[in-house]
């Protein structure tokens, strides 16, 4: 998508930031390799490996989007991170991400259907989303708290310790969690 979206604005530049994970990408990495040879703007793409932890808040201020289209990785911490630098943030339109976001929270994609990758990376580079996630992106995050995550997760784990025959008093209350 990134090849077709240089053919309407040619000054856009991709930063793949990252690589560590449990998943073998090493084939999707080939081939995405030997694509961006073959287009003739690899001078556009830069690929930067792991990054620390500090840097990122850095990277996701300058993106003008991120794009999170996977069909395999979980929901992630990279979402919520971006939306709290207030950077447009686009993820799949499919669980985990339907059941925690809405549609003003982020933008949509398809990973089966790539012209919806498209159409959501023009509508993140338009003004008018650039003001909107500026805005609401760290309102959204802020949902994501430590604290609430973990309220949201208690009964869960109390249903589990019941089912195993664990005393539920085990996992406590949110008042003993650290702010």
């Amino acid at each position: 998508m990134f090849l077709a979206l240089c053919q309407e604005q040619p000054d856009l530049y991709l930063v793949v930031a990252g690589g560590a994970s449990l998943l073998d990408h090493s084939a999707s990495r080939t081939a995405f390799e030997a694509r961006l040879r073959a287009s003739g703007l690899a001078d556009h793409v830069s690929v930067t490996g792991p990054v620390a932890d500090e840097d990122m808040p850095a990277f996701y201020r300058q993106a003008a989007v991120l794009a999170y289209p996977s069909a395999v990785e979980g929901f992630g911490l990279c979402p919520l991170e971006a939306l709290a630098c207030g950077t447009p943030v686009i993820v799949p339109n499919a669980p985990p991400f339907t059941e925690h976001l809405s549609g003003s929270d982020v933008l949509w994609c398809n990973p089966g259907q790539p012209h919806s990758l498209l159409q959501a990376l023009r509508e993140a580079l338009s003004p008018e989303s650039r003001t909107h996630f500026l805005a609401a992106g760290p309102v959204t995050a802020r949902r994501f708290d430590w604290r609430s995550v973990a309220r949201r997760h208690l009964p869960a784990y109390r249903r589990l310790a019941a089912l195993s025959g664990i005393d539920a008093r085990a996992f406590g209350d949110l008042h003993s969690c650290p702010k």
